[in-house]
C-alpha cells in the first residue's frame, strides 16, 4: 500500500515538473527539444501508471490471500461444531444399533432364562412344557409348583423388554394345540426372564 501512495507522487509530480519546465523554458529551449523533454516526461509516466497498476494487482492478490485463509479460519472455527455434530449422529446410530442387537438378543432362545410352573395342580403339565421349551434351545433354569392351582389356561409371565421371546415361547408350548395362552409382564421381582405357568387342559 505504502509503494502505491509511492507511485501515484510520482505521477503527480512528473506532471507539475513537466508543467514547470514548459513555462521555463520560454525562446530559449528549440521545438526539438522541448518534444523530447515532453516523450521523455510521458515515457516516465507511462512506467510510473505501470508501476502503480502492478502495486494494485499485487494489492488485489494480497487481498484474495487474505480472503482465502479467512475461509480457512472460519473452517477451523466451525469444524469441532461439525466434528461435534458428526459424532453425535454416530453415536445415535449406535444406538440403535445396540437396542436392534438387544432385541435380537432377547429373541434368541439361548439368551432368555426362563422357570416353568405348574398351575393347574399338576406337576406333571409344567415338567411336560419344559422338555418342549428345552428341545426348543431355551434355557430352562427351574420347574415347580406355582402358588395358585387355578390357572385356567398357560399363561407366560415376561420381564421388561422380554415380551417378544414371551410371545414365541407361546408359540411354542401352543403348537398343534387349541389352548388360550395369556401374556402378562411380571408384576413382581424375578430372576428369571420368563415364567412359563400351565393352566387348564391341552
Amino acid at each position: 500500500m505504502r509503494n502505491l501512495f509511492v507511485h501515484i507522487g510520482h505521477i503527480v509530480l512528473l506532471i507539475a515538473c513537466g508543467g514547470l519546465l514548459a513555462c521555463a523554458s520560454g525562446g530559449a529551449a528549440t521545438n526539438a527539444q522541448r518534444l523530447e523533454d515532453i516523450e521523455r516526461d510521458n515515457e516516465e509516466l507511462r512506467q510510473s501508471v505501470e508501476a502503480v497498476r502492478a502495486s494494485l494487482e499485487q494489492l488485489k492478490a494480497a487481498l484474495r490471500a487474505l480472503e482465502q485463509n479467512a475461509d480457512e479460519l472460519r473452517l477451523y472455527i466451525e469444524m469441532p461444531g461439525r466434528i461435534r455434530q458428526g459424532a453425535e449422529r454416530i453415536s445415535e446410530k449406535l444406538q440403535s444399533i445396540e437396542g436392534k442387537l438387544q432385541a435380537l438378543e432377547r429373541q434368541d432362545p439361548r439368551a432368555v432364562s426362563v422357570k416353568v410352573l405348574s398351575g393347574d395342580g399338576d406337576p406333571e403339565s409344567a415338567l411336560l412344557v419344559a422338555d418342549v421349551l428345552r428341545e426348543k434351545g431355551y434355557e430352562v433354569g427351574d420347574v415347580g409348583v406355582a402358588p395358585s392351582e387355578e390357572f385356567e389356561a398357560h399363561t407366560v409371565f415376561f420381564a421388561e423388554g422380554f415380551e417378544a421371546a414371551a410371545r414365541a415361547i407361546a408359540r411354542e408350548i401352543g403348537h398343534g394345540t387349541n389352548s388360550m395362552i395369556g401374556i402378562r409382564p411380571l408384576t413382581w421381582s424375578s430372576v428369571f426372564d420368563v415364567i412359563v405357568v400351565t393352566g387348564g387342559k391341552d
